[in-house]
């Protein structure tokens, strides 16, 4: 939406580079990001705080099942079961996905600049 409408505002007949389409999806991502972290600490604390204990309780189960030992499967949920984890995780996939996301989106929404605009 954001690229459609820097397209719309665009002062110059509507064409928007390659590059300024990503760029701008870049920024979107990267606020997206920042507004993950505060999402992420209210699911946890407010929403649902027992995510994290039933998560890790459930995977150890399976881990259990799997063969793992009672220390390694504690190891491994308790290890990717927690806040830091999420957090790192939610900002790093906000960044990667909105980044690969808007390469992929500023294709199909860039306008290459017809004859008048070239011959102005």
């Amino acid at each position: 939406m954001a690229l459609v409408e820097k397209k719309k505002n665009n002062d110059n007949d509507n064409v928007i580079s390659y590059k300024d389409c990503v760029i701008s999806g870049i920024i979107v991502s990267a606020v997206v990001a920042v507004l993950s972290i505060p999402g992420q600490y209210i699911f946890h604390n407010f929403i649902n705080p027992d995510f994290f204990t039933t998560m890790a309780a459930h995977s150890k189960q399976v881990w259990l099942n799997d063969g793992f030992s009672d220390e390694e499967a504690t190891n491994m949920a308790n290890g990717y079961f927690n806040f830091k984890t999420y957090l790192i995780e939610s900002v790093t996939m906000a960044l990667i996905g909105g980044t690969v996301l808007s390469l992929i989106l500023a294709l199909l929404v860039r306008k290459a600049p017809t004859e008048d605009v070239i011959n102005d």
